[in-house]
């Protein structure tokens, strides 16, 4: 009866090792992706950044020489040297004045200085004239004007605000003038001008305006305005400015695009993760769109764990979870190989040796 009852324990003791084994198993695929997304190269930022300078993108060409510096210290010499160059190419005067001058005239342009001379304008009257000068000959001619350029231009003339906000202004008018604002975005945008044209209150206006200047201080305008590009409503303006404010993280909106705010959007605590993946360039990326949903699987354990706690706890068992999953494992493959050990001995070992026999007395 004894010998029984020990072979129902181990039985019992075995399956309920069985059972966990084959839960942190099914972690196994996780754990791989994530481990993949660890193995990606680092992004190449010299040859990104000199592709930029090509392009006369000067701009972005100097934000990926800045992030490079931060994030690959050992190249330091080669992103330098390209630093030097960037800089030569950007100043050449000539150049830079003429650009400069069309833009400040048409308000519209490609590179940084047709945008410098569009923006400046902007920061005056005279801009917010000519834009609605601009659109009152084509309401005259009979074309269809844009009510988003007479919003903000007869606000930029009418109100009186605070030089981020002019300077916010200036760029929405660049952005919607060079078709970098998407449908979404500039829906919200018209709303907000309608607002305040019916309530006399540009409050709303102001602050959109604010968040746009704000985030091409935190890296430069033509950066921003490629980061506008992405943005669908003024909400996702403001996580951008946000994260924008940490180390790499308008690196990782640039270079993310919409994927990066779409992470964002999901939870606040994706913001490493985007600076992580940035670093890897476009396939981290890449990778985390083809194994996002895998790599951020709960631990099944979980399942069995969460509804017992409430606040950090479960946050805290995730991070447990997916730093320790091998050892885990490893813990209950050991678990199961030692009562099926025991198990085999209870069931095909020696039984108790016999009671020798009594000596004859005498």
């Amino acid at each position: 009866m004894g010998k029984a009852l020990a072979v129902l324990g181990s039985l019992v003791r075995l399956a309920l090792a069985a059972s966990l084994v084959w839960i942190c198993w099914q972690d196994q695929p996780s754990i791989a992706a994530r481990d993949g997304f660890e193995t990606l190269p680092p992004f190449d930022y010299w040859k990104e950044a000199d592709t930029l300078l090509n392009q006369e993108r000067f701009s972005e060409a100097l934000m990926v020489v800045d992030e490079g510096l931060v994030a690959v210290p050992e190249h330091q010499k080669p992103l330098t040297e390209l630093l030097a160059a960037i800089v030569q190419e950007q100043g050449r005067w000539m150049y830079r004045f003429q650009q400069l001058g069309r833009g400040a005239l048409s308000g519209t342009g490609d590179d940084l200085e047709s945008l410098t001379g569009a923006v400046v304008a902007d920061l005056f009257v005279f801009g917010d004239v000519r834009d609605l000068v601009v659109q009152a000959g084509r309401r005259l001619r009979g074309e269809q004007t844009d009510p988003i350029i007479v919003g903000l231009s007869a606000g930029g003339i009418l109100l009186t605000v605070n030089p981020a906000v002019d300077l916010g202004g200036a760029l929405l008018k660049f952005a919607r003038r060079m078709g970098g604002m998407t449908q979404s975005f500039a829906r919200h945008l018209g709303d907000a001008l309608k607002r305040a044209v019916a309530t006399r209150n540009a409050d709303e206006v102001a602050a959109i305006a604010d968040d746009l200047a704000a985030l091409s201080k935190q890296t430069r305008p033509a950066v921003a305005l490629a980061i506008l590009k992405h943005v669908d409503d003024p909400a996702e303006l403001r996580l951008a400015r946000r994260f924008a404010e940490k180390p790499g993280g308008a690196f990782a909106l640039w270079l993310g695009q919409r994927q990066t705010l779409t992470w964002l959007k999901v939870s606040a605590g994706n913001e490493e993760l985007m600076i992580k993946a940035a670093r890897r360039g476009r396939a981290g990326f890449k990778y985390l769109a083809e194994h996002g949903t895998l790599m951020f699987k709960p631990h099944p354990l979980l399942g069995l764990l969460k509804g017992l706690y409430k606040g950090n706890v479960p946050a805290l068992l995730v991070a447990l979870m997916r730093e320790y999953a091998d050892i885990v494992l490893g813990f209950a493959a050991g678990w199961a190989a030692y009562e099926v050990a025991l198990l085999l001995g209870r069931l095909f070992g020696r039984g108790a040796r016999a009671r020798p026999e009594p000596l004859p007395a005498g």
